[in-house]
């Protein structure tokens, strides 16, 4: 009784922990904006008034451009977001989920988001496929059981939530993997998407890493975005 009491105890503590990083990256990837600072970028250029009208050559080497839809300053890894009508810092997408744009500074929220999300869809597809395991088990020790018994007594609820959430591990693990690419190479997804290169030589010394060492750069790049040191700091970043 003092095991089982003990046992639910931590299981509720490690419940309301996850409970409470779900939702607060949820929260601040909602609430925090990466909207480009444009005092600050206008400050900059303000020695670089000479390289306004650069040509298209020279563009390529220089860090500050004017937005063509809004005409402000910005960074040349910033982009406008057609739907929040603002330059974004490093945008890279606007999430319709957290009705937000996902740039710079709440990038790091994002992923942690995205890793808690398919962490529990694993933990309740894992559940699920034990209770009907298990509901199998002891069927075939009840002799004699008719097909058509076994058919009803069937545990439909969690075949039903083992389908959808199954649907859902799949669709989220594979964007979450799309993103873990993106940071291998150190891209956005709009970057990505216009096949835009940052850097092309560090591209070309990426793609021969092998398979065990692009996982160390990955992790070392997820580290960096998150602001920490192992795993269990994508839980609260920084």
């Amino acid at each position: 009784m003092t095991n089982n009491f003990i046992y639910e105890i931590i299981i509720t503590i490690i419940f309301v922990f996850y409970a409470v990083c779900l939702f607060r990256n949820f929260y601040l990837g909602i609430n925090v904006s990466s909207e480009v600072d444009h005092k600050e970028i206008d400050e900059v250029s303000k020695t670089h008034n000479s390289k306004i009208n650069m040509t298209e050559t020279e563009e390529l080497n220089y860090d500050i451009e004017i937005c063509k839809k809004c005409d402000k300053f910005r960074y040349k890894r910033d982009h406008h977001c057609s739907i929040c009508n603002h330059c974004i810092d490093k945008l890279d997408h606007h999430c319709f989920l957290l009705n937000n744009c996902i740039g710079r500074k709440n990038y790091n929220y994002f992923l942690s988001y995205l890793f808690l999300v398919n962490c529990l869809s694993i933990l309740i597809l894992s559940m699920c496929t034990l209770d009907i395991t298990f509901f199998y088990i002891d069927a075939q020790k009840v002799k004699g059981t008719a097909l058509f018994n076994l058919i009803f007594q069937f545990p439909l609820r969690a075949s039903i939530v083992w389908f959808l959430t199954c649907i859902s591990t799949i669709c989220v693990g594979l964007f979450f993997l799309y993103h873990l690419k993106l940071v291998l190479y150190e891209k956005t997804s709009l970057e990505n998407k216009y096949n835009i290169i940052v850097d092309k030589q560090k591209e070309k010394e990426i793609r021969k890493l092998k398979f065990a060492q692009k996982l160390r750069l990955t992790y070392k790049n997820l580290m960096s975005i998150v602001k920490g040191e192992n795993i269990f700091d994508l839980f609260w970043p920084d």
